[in-house]
């Protein structure tokens, strides 16, 4: 196929590759990428494509190219920093030239010479699964879309799981490994220690926690890293129970730190810097923001009637 072979070499060498792209609206760039992966997609409009997913220098970000877009395609002689990708966890939210994109549709048929690739977290705990089992299955709810910047790759000194590549996957959970780097009291920490089966309902399936942060007193604390206003979603509810089993059975602390209430008392600071999070209406009560946005319409309307009145007295 048209370019595979150029880009089989391009990251057997770790180098960059520069051509000419004309995207799905007809526009035209020139592009220097660092190919990260060689993968194959089935349209279901028109057929089975080659796509090279990269992080191009034009827009300093990572992007997918399809191949029979490109044109006056050559190798670089420059080579680049390898280093840990999530692509498939990318791949829901680089910029595409394609609606409806389905991951089960997608095959990765090469990465780039030398890249980690990260190892499943262990299973622990019996056959038997943890928390309660319900009468029907819990759906998730549909995922928000994230910040572009994220997943990233985290390094750490106080990082205790440095065998495989970890990542950090919002600001708000990069901004509660820092403050764990600044805390005297912690010995270290594990992004992604292990998983654990649980019930989502009535279905098995596995639950991993984001943090096992281990204090220098000895204290070991399972984390769950959420939103404020995720804490009540049906299956996060049955994920909390079920870690909280798991760690009252093996010595473990629990606690979930939200974007509002991080845990300990000493990281005010970095909670402060955390805007206020938009908040939806619950019970039929409206959030402060929202709050705040009435009374100021009701401020303009008062002033608006009041000079309607003066008006018509001083007539």
């Amino acid at each position: 196929m048209a370019y595979e072979k150029l880009f089989d070499t391009a990251m057997e060498k770790v180098c960059k590759v520069r051509f000419h792209y004309k995207n799905n609206k007809g526009e035209h760039t020139d592009r220097t990428i660092q190919p990260i992966a060689m993968l194959r997609y089935r349209n279901l409009d028109d057929g089975t494509h080659t796509y090279v997913f990269s992080f191009c220098e034009l827009r300093r970000e990572y992007r997918i190219f399809r191949f029979d877009r490109m044109s006056e395609v050559i190798l670089v002689n420059e080579t680049f920093p390898v280093k840990f990708v999530d692509v498939k966890s990318h791949l829901d939210r680089v910029e595409v030239d394609f609606d409806g994109f389905n991951l089960r549709r997608t095959k990765i048929i090469k990465y780039v010479k030398g890249m980690p690739q990260p190892k499943a977290p262990p299973t622990v705990g019996g056959e038997v699964p943890y928390g309660e089992r319900g009468l029907k299955p819990i759906k998730p709810s549909k995922p928000l879309r994230r910040d572009s910047e994220y997943p990233k790759l985290w390094e750490s000194p106080k990082l205790l799981n440095t065998n495989t590549p970890c990542e950090c996957r919002s600001p708000l959970e990069e901004k509660l490994l820092s403050a764990l780097d600044d805390d005297d009291e912690v010995y270290g920490y594990e992004i992604e220690p292990f998983k654990i089966p649980y019930w989502a309902g009535n279905k098995r399936c596995f639950y991993t926690p984001d943090l096992l942060v281990r204090y220098r007193g000895g204290r070991k604390v399972i984390v769950e890293v959420k939103s404020e206003w995720d804490m009540g979603e049906p299956l996060n509810q049955a994920k909390f129970k079920a870690i909280e089993q798991y760690t009252n059975e093996n010595g473990y602390g629990f606690e979930v730190w939200t974007d509002r209430t991080m845990i300990p008392a000493a990281w005010k600071e970095a909670a402060s810097s955390i805007e206020e999070p938009m908040r939806p209406i619950r019970n039929g009560k409206a959030a402060p923001a929202q709050q705040i946005n009435w009374g100021c319409l009701a401020f303009i309307v008062a002033a608006v009637l009041f000079y309607l009145l003066m008006s018509y007295i001083s007539r």
